[in-house]
């Protein structure tokens, strides 16, 4: 037990000399290679990276059990090597088992990976026939599956085929649209997510914004975010960034630096690099009375220790030709440092 304890430890921490003490101790000691101690190394050193030990361990052991198959197939895949997992895979088949949806998710990510659409779209047959579809593992592996592939249609209908959706199931579909710039798709379903009675994460509405920018829709995507703003899901950094940054580099200084306003409104702890992108559009605007503004929101923030905001600022003043307010800011910068 002790020696299962440290294996797994040494697992969870990645750590290499502890993990292979454990395995030291197991041979010395004459431990027999059962099931529970294999599938321990086998997690261990694929959890390190050392896929290789673990497929020697692996074809050492007598009896394998779904657990052993599907940590090996786990650690190929995490290796990259896709080959090598889907051969064993059909090994995996050849030996009696049948895949559970922990095995056939990693079959199906490892076609994505490798592009075999052929061999996924057999992995989803396998899903229908054993009752597998609906598993959130495997439906979010199709998703990605038929997105990647550009097979919007097939992707749209593995998503109404499940009858009880949860969170992950609604934001792999969202995001799957959003991927593919289908902004307006990506929001019909945000809506129907909320219709059926599930709120939207903030990384759902995220996907909308960043599709509808992608495509040019900054309207759409101004619309989208003011709606948001009238749900109970709060708007992240991410959001924000997406947002300023975006309407910055198509020219919309106005609206950036309304968003700015509504921020600081709602916002208790802007990140700089949002800053600096709204710092970005003031430039552009020049627009003395908003920079100042913004400068004097910055110092409130306590986001002057800042390089990026810094030199931000610099840059406006510097437009602005205001040399006074750039040689304080350099002297400060002196100071700081």
């Amino acid at each position: 037990v002790s020696v299962l304890s440290f294996l797994s430890a040494s697992a969870d921490l990645e750590v290499l000399d502890g993990g292979r003490q454990g395995h030291a101790v197991a041979v010395s000691s004459g431990l027999e290679m059962d099931l529970i101690l294999g599938s321990s190394m086998i997690n261990f050193y694929c959890k390190v990276g050392l896929v290789e030990a673990a497929e020697v361990i692996f074809e050492q052991m007598v009896e394998r059990d779904i657990v052993t198959w599907n940590l090996m197939i786990s650690g190929y895949l995490q290796d990259g090597q896709t080959d090598k997992a889907l051969t064993t895979c059909h090994r995996m088949l050849e030996s009696g088992l049948k895949f559970d949806c922990v095995t056939l998710a990693s079959v199906i990510m490892a076609c994505v990976k490798s592009y075999r659409m052929e061999v996924g779209g057999a992995a989803h047959a396998y899903a229908v026939r054993n009752n597998l579809e609906s598993d959130k593992t495997v439906f979010c592996s199709l998703i990605e599956l038929y997105s990647s592939s550009g097979r919007i249609e097939q992707m749209r209908r593995v998503f109404d085929s499940i009858r009880r959706r949860d969170i992950a199931t609604w934001k792999a579909m969202i995001c799957a649209y959003a991927d593919h710039g289908m902004g307006s798709e990506a929001l019909k379903l945000l809506y129907q997510m909320q219709l059926e009675g599930t709120s939207p994460t903030a990384a759902c509405w995220d996907s909308v914004l960043s599709a509808f920018i992608r495509n040019g829709q900054l309207d759409d995507a101004l619309s989208t975010f003011y709606e948001m703003l009238q749900t109970s899901t709060r708007p992240n950094l991410r959001t924000w960034s997406l947002l300023i940054s975006g309407l910055s580099r198509n020219g919309m200084h106005p609206e950036v630096m309304n968003l700015c306003c509504k921020m600081q409104e709602v916002e208790p702890a802007p990140s700089p690099t949002i800053f600096s992108a709204a710092l970005l559009a003031v430039k552009s605007a020049a627009s003395v009375q908003y920079g100042k503004a913004m400068h004097a929101c910055i110092v409130k923030k306590g986001l002057l220790l800042s390089k990026s905001v810094v030199q931000s600022l610099l840059n406006m003043y510097g437009s602005f030709n205001d040399r006074g307010t750039v040689e304080s800011l350099l002297r400060f910068l002196a100071a700081a440092q």
